[in-house]
């Protein structure tokens, strides 16, 4: 991939979109409207922008515990992350998970588990979709 110069740029908006989202998320949980603690990805950004942006389409996605920002630009609108992190009914996962952790969304954002048996899982996942079935 050669990093031209609206490649570079898009990266920097990406960075800057979920920074933005970031900062949000921060001014909701420091005032206690995001009940429990949240994990930001501030300063972290580049490490979702840059991997985002070289998988394919339907290639499946499993961020960290700080994925927010990865999974809204693999095409989960913000909006609905943001009803997740809420616990709002209109969040990705009906607003069961909160914290986005094992949230899935139709972009092929699978598990962003924080815990350490995830390494596990992804295989797991991963054969499901490659594995023929008896």
């Amino acid at each position: 991939m050669a990093l031209d110069t609206k490649l570079l740029k898009d990266l920097y908006y990406d960075m800057y979109a979920i920074r933005r989202f970031e900062e949000e998320v921060e001014i909701y949980s420091k005032n206690g409207t995001i009940p429990g603690f949240i994990h930001l990805s501030i300063g972290q950004e580049a490490s979702q922008a840059g991997p985002v942006r070289a998988l394919r389409s339907t290639d499946y996605k499993f961020p960290d515990h700080r994925g927010h920002g990865a999974i809204c630009l693999s095409g989960t609108d913000r909006k609905y992350v943001m009803a997740e992190i809420f616990g709002k009914a209109t969040g990705i996962n009906g607003g069961r998970v909160v914290r986005c952790i094992s949230m899935t969304s139709p972009a092929g954002t699978w598990g962003s588990m924080a815990y350490r048996g995830r390494p596990w899982c992804q295989p797991g996942v991963c054969l499901q979709f490659h594995v023929p079935q008896a």
